[in-house]
């Protein structure tokens, strides 16, 4: 259902799904941000500052479709390894 709702953002198909799929992988960024904030948890991604949305929803996609023996994992888990993969945080962040 992520990738399916992430990819009808990308093409343009489908706002709903779209929208979705913006609302979800934000939402993910954000409790991240205020868990880290609080320091309940390690930083496990580190975004590039100035980046949009749409990139970071193309960056799930991207991910997804790499790891399609992944999609059965809970889409908090796909969206949080995508971001760790592509965003990486320097040593000692």
């Amino acid at each position: 259902m992520l990738l399916e709702d992430c990819e009808a953002r990308v093409n343009g198909t489908n706002n709903v799904k779209g929208a979705a799929c913006v609302g979800y992988v934000m939402g993910i960024d954000d409790v991240h941000a205020t868990f880290t904030g609080w320091k309940r948890m390690d930083k496990e991604w580190c975004l590039p500052d100035g980046v949009h949305s749409d990139q970071l929803v193309r960056v799930v996609v991207k991910h997804l479709q790499k790891y399609p023996e992944d999609l059965h994992w809970a889409a908090g888990s796909l969206v949080g390894n995508a971001f760790n993969t592509a965003f990486p945080c320097e040593e000692g962040v």
